[in-house]
């Protein structure tokens, strides 16, 4: 009888070690993403600013106001989320595998469109 339950002690034990263990896991690689693709690194206030992802990731490290969300579609192995600028500044987007910094400033007239403007070309009548 005593050698029953040393046994069934153990197999208590060694089945725990293995419930713990499965709980305290990290997610699987299916929920993180392995890469976080803007359309472009520099956008201007008013821009859509479009990332999409294999997985989940996160827009930390936001100054409050820079980004507005708009949507995010989901197509199963692929999330793409739309954000407008609304500020300067920097944006992190991150998860534990990965991370991107995309900057948004204000758009800057060329010397062609200021030319333009001393000639009056480009007015609306």
């Amino acid at each position: 009888m005593k050698k029953i339950f040393a046994i069934l002690i153990g197999l208590l034990f060694l089945v725990s070690t293995f419930a713990i263990a499965s709980v305290m896991a990290p997610p699987p690689p299916g929920l993180q993403a392995t890469y976080i693709s803007p359309n472009k690194m520099y956008y201007s206030i008013g821009e859509n600013v479009v990332v999409t992802s294999d997985g989940k990731y996160e827009a930390l490290e936001t100054p409050n106001g820079v980004l507005s969300y708009i949507v995010s579609e989901w197509d199963d192995p692929k999330l793409t989320m739309t954000w407008k600028a609304e500020k300067p500044g920097t944006v992190k987007f991150y998860n534990e595998n990965t991370s991107v910094i995309i900057k948004i400033a204000i758009a800057r007239p060329t010397p062609m469109q200021q030319f333009m403007k001393i000639l009056g070309f480009g007015k609306k009548d």
